[in-house]
């Protein structure tokens, strides 16, 4: 947790998180003062795995007002938000609240998102009223099992917000109804959609209730505009249709749906499905219907003749031949339960019609379910089926090489998660195709840009060998060698230029390359050239970090791992003085680390590591009294952490080759 100041001392931002990451959300948590303690690090530990959250309290007595500067400071860093997580208490409805009367107000005024989570009883309806109806989370932090509901609730919340597929695209349905019913009746709801979705001229009608309300939203507003956009109104009828709220006013059914629909503004049809043959004439009546208004809501074959028939007198079909794109947006739709229930089957049945009809994002969305489903081989033959043709359309220049790969990762990526030798000699080939037709295409100077593609190819390449022979590895080496500068002239494009940009996206490709390189160059025993490597490699990390500082903790990890394999190379070839040197270095640099994130599994592996090699460089030096003392600190270390971690096999041996040799 980093504490900074916001202009003076008046008001104080925490923040939780990797505010550099480029695929966390900024989320800001708005918590009365006075509940600080009782809520913010309970939501931020639990949003902050997978987002950054900040919280700006005030240090000064409740009531006290905060001055312009504070204030303008606060409103800067609030505009910067993708989101405000409102936690609403009886507190938060205090008078002089900031929350509410600056938080709250700014954040609708900026448009920013807002999740309202309630956390005490009763707060709902005040929180409806101050935010026009604004649609909260009901949360609850006392339980174990209340947190973890809360906290899944906000990230579904958070995915429906950030994720483009669940926004509302007209276009991907036909035709919409909208259903009112009580909450109490949810089962006939379901029942009745599940029936109307086995026939397939139903698959692009949306069937809209108040479970696609969103959190943040207006939910009258919404409610009214999803009506206005419906043929009908369908209405599920039971005893409960007519059961009052507890303090004995008229349900929203009644009291709101059905005369909104009855409006003037909206003017729907009503049509009334009787569920429970218990209900009377007389309550029917109260609502202005009858029996011979009502259909029978258990009989799919009479809704489903109903609603068809009057599409039909208003110059609707549903028997339209449908696009790839629809076809693929509906599925995803209904795997994901996107603004419609959540049905896997007929998810999967859309997607293959999209798939037939040549739509590359819907065989993508059916290779990741099958693979997120145990389906890995249906996963393989379905992308080598698409990676084939991907290839035969790329090679007569129909398709763009950009689109082949991602498609060539993905393949790779699945085989890898087989795992057999012969799966990663597959993934081997593919790649080879592709690099050689991406040499061949680039020979074009209108393909120059596919060259940025090359880096990341070399890199699956290499990784495809698990245990590289000798010619494989001289291979993957001149591969590397090509494709380096490529990658580090691509990054430091973004650090040139002006104002300098942040290279992280194109830093794991280097350093993958640069691994690759080093890997395959000690299958080959050049360790003259390996270290001339890890030279180049380091004077790029300190280039990097001189020219962006707060990269330094990210970079720090791997300038470890680096200059250790430097300190092996060193002891391999004898330069016993540059092993000792370096050795210097990264106890600095383990010291610098265990003062940041304490005894890390990768500081205690470190140590172990360091102090191996410390061993080495004291025996190549004669120096047995030293050797002695350092494999004693090595072996007590190891002790002390050995429960604690479960420390990596290479450590592992290094510690069994101390412990036998010295005899401790």
């Amino acid at each position: 947790m980093i504490k900074g100041k916001l202009k003076e001392i008046e008001l104080i931002c925490w923040t939780m998180g990797d505010p550099k990451s480029l695929f966390q959300k900024e989320i800001f948590l708005c918590i009365h003062p006075d509940e600080y303690d009782k809520y913010y690090s309970i939501l931020s530990n639990n949003i902050g795995r997978n987002a950054s959250t900040a919280n700006i309290y005030s240090v000064r007595n409740s009531g006290e007002k905060f001055s312009s500067d504070a204030v303008n400071s606060f409103l800067d860093c609030l505009s910067q938000m993708q989101v405000v997580i409102v936690a609403v208490t009886n507190k938060f409805f205090e008078p002089g609240n900031f929350a509410k009367d600056v938080v709250l107000k700014n954040a609708l005024e900026k448009e920013i998102p807002v999740i309202p989570i309630k956390l005490d009883d009763g707060v709902g309806y005040k929180f409806s009223y101050i935010s026009d109806g604004m649609q909260a989370i009901q949360g609850n932090l006392s339980t174990q099992q209340g947190l973890q509901k809360t906290v899944e609730d906000i990230f579904i919340t958070l995915n429906k917000l950030f994720m483009p597929f669940i926004l509302p695209k007209p276009e991907d349905f036909d035709v919409q109804f909208f259903i009112s019913y009580r909450t109490l009746d949810t089962k006939y709801v379901e029942t009745m959609m599940e029936g109307l979705r086995q026939y397939d001229d139903f698959e692009a009608v949306l069937f809209w209730y108040d479970k696609y309300l969103r959190i943040g939203e207006n939910y009258r507003k919404n409610i009214s505009d999803m009506l206005s956009s419906s043929e009908a109104m369908l209405l599920i009828v039971t005893k409960n249709t007519f059961i009052k709220n507890k303090n004995g006013e008229e349900n929203f059914v009644v009291r709101c749906e059905i005369p909104m629909a009855r409006s003037e503004k909206h003017s729907k049809l009503i049509i009334p499905l009787l569920m429970d043959d218990d209900v009377s004439e007389e309550e029917l009546g109260s609502i202005g219907l009858s029996k011979k208004d009502c259909i029978d809501g258990t009989d799919i074959k009479a809704i489903r003749a109903c609603l068809v028939k009057l599409l039909e007198s208003r110059g609707i079909s549903l028997l339209v031949e449908r696009s790839a794109v629809q076809y693929k947006n509906l599925g995803t739709r209904y795997i994901n339960g996107s603004d419609v229930e959540h049905n896997e089957k007929l998810g999967i049945r859309l997607l293959e019609k999209a798939e037939k009809r040549g739509n590359k994002d819907a065989i993508e969305e059916l290779v990741l379910y099958l693979r997120y489903h145990g389906k890995i081989e249906a996963a393989i033959d379905k992308q080598i089926s698409y990676c084939d043709r991907l290839f035969e359309e790329v090679s007569n220049n129909d398709v763009d090489f950009m689109y082949l790969h991602p498609e060539v990762k993905i393949l790779c990526e699945l085989l890898h998660i087989r795992g057999s030798e012969e799966d990663l000699l597959v993934a081997a080939e593919y790649i080879s195709r592709a690099i050689l037709l991406l040499r061949e295409l680039c020979k074009d100077p209108i393909n120059n840009e596919l060259w940025l593609r090359y880096p990341s190819l070399i890199t699956l390449f290499a990784s495809c060998y698990k245990r590289a022979t000798r010619e494989e590895a001289i291979s993957i080496v001149s591969l590397c060698k090509e494709a380096l500068p490529i990658a580090v002239n691509r990054m430091k494009k973004f650090w040139n230029s002006s104002p300098p940009q942040n290279p992280r996206d194109c830093w794991p490709v280097v350093n993958e390359l640069y691994i690759q390189l080093l890997k395959n160059l000690e299958t080959m025993k050049d360790y003259e050239e390996a270290i001339k490597q890890i030279e180049n490699y380091t004077g790029l990390m300190q280039e990097m970090v001189g020219l962006f500082p707060y990269l330094g903790d990210d970079l720090l990890h791997d300038l470890i791992d680096n200059n250790l394999i430097m300190v092996k190379y060193c002891n391999i070839v004898g330069r016993r003085k540059r092993a000792s040197d370096w050795l210097r270095i990264i106890d600095r640099q383990i010291g610098i680390l265990e003062e940041q994130e304490g005894e890390s599994q990768f500081v205690v592996e470190s140590m172990l590591k360091s102090l191996f090699h410390h061993i080495n460089v004291d025996l190549l030096f004669e120096d047995n009294n030293a050797a002695q003392k350092h494999a004693e600190m090595m072996i007590d270390y190891y002790e002390s952490f050995r429960n604690s971690f479960q420390l990596d096999y290479e450590v592992q041996q290094y510690v069994r080759i101390v412990s036998e040799y010295f005899g401790i």
